[in-house]
């Protein structure tokens, strides 16, 4: 019984022992290309076209490289073939006429290697009102205005309130004039508002309309909650529940977590989208000229927060009274 225990056991071994001596000799016959990638906007309007050109692979073996393309698992679409005695265009141009999220992949192959590959979602949205913020309360009622500088009046629509001896808008400012929109992405304009710095939020809001100072930002209250807003971002809420603080937008302010945006870096930075909202106030800070205050919200604290920040490098929300 033992020797047949060690018959089974060896030849056990061998079999595991002639495997990996076959995945290694495959593996040396096959190895990976290496080296795909590829950006794209993270979000695009509907029917927005787009065109994408991947980083080129180098072959170990200074060969010919084959590319191709598929849109959301669909038909494989061959741009450039391995043997092509010529260099052949890698770019693609897509569009997508359905909202939702959607799949880019792109692939490398070339004989008697593993294809590299670079696969990115991006999600495409109607910009429209509730087309990505979706809540009934920002973008519908009375009163409001259409800024007439730019774009069409649908992404334009400024709603207002009437709050103590000044107009407020429930929405965040979208000027294209100046600023930058979440991740570089145009179509988040409307319904997110962009990131100005202070210089440009100076001139962002519409004729008749400023930016509310200090003191009007804290005569609206310290009660995080009362500016809360319990919107979706498509399908996904928002702002995280976090028992401490109580979601009531009592003020009707519809205030949403945008976050900011770093201006100065080689590439801007966009940071605490769905953690924070931050809105520039118009008064200088009176500890440094070059800084100015602002008031903002973090999801986790009931109370509403005041800072400072640097007038040209950092982006922050705008609201506009009057």
């Amino acid at each position: 019984m033992k020797l047949r225990n060690i018959i089974l056991l060896t030849a056990a071994i061998l079999c595991v022992a002639a495997v990996s001596c076959k995945k290694e000799e495959e593996d040396k016959i096959k190895p990976s290309l290496s080296g795909m990638y590829f950006n794209v906007i993270p979000y695009l309007r509907i029917n927005q076209e787009v065109t994408i050109t991947p980083l080129e692979v180098t072959h170990p073996d200074g060969k010919g490289i084959g590319y191709y393309w598929q849109i959301d698992g669909g038909q494989i679409d061959t741009v450039k073939k391995e043997d092509a005695p010529a260099p052949a265009s890698l770019a693609k141009t897509v569009s997508f006429s359905e909202p939702g999220s959607h799949t880019i992949l792109c692939s490398a192959f070339a004989s008697g290697y593993y294809n590299t590959s670079c696969s990115v979602s991006v999600t495409v949205v109607n910009p429209e009102m509730n087309g990505m913020v979706k809540e009934n309360d920002i973008f519908t009622g009375d009163p409001f205005i259409v800024d007439t500088r730019s774009g069409v009046e649908e992404e334009n629509t400024y709603y207002y309130i009437h709050i103590g001896s000044l107009d407020w808008m429930r929405n965040n400012m979208a000027y294209t004039g100046s600023g930058v929109p979440y991740r570089e992405a145009e179509v988040t304009s409307y319904p997110l508002g962009r990131y100005y710095s202070w210089e440009e939020a100076q001139a962002a809001c519409p004729s008749g309309w400023r930016l509310p100072t200090m003191a009007e930002w804290e005569s609206l209250g310290t009660v995080a909650g009362d500016f809360m807003v319990n919107a979706l971002l498509l399908d996904s809420r928002i702002w995280e529940f976090w028992p401490q603080v109580k979601i009531t937008n009592k003020n009707k302010l519809s205030v949403i977590p945008s976050g900011y945006a770093l201006l100065s870096t080689a590439t801007r930075v966009f940071k605490g989208f769905g953690d924070y909202a931050a809105f520039w106030s118009a008064d200088t800070y009176a500890g440094n000229a070059e800084q100015a205050s602002y008031v903002y919200i973090y999801e986790q604290d009931p109370e509403v927060k005041y800072g400072q920040a640097d007038k040209t490098s950092v982006g922050l929300s705008v609201r506009c009274v009057r």
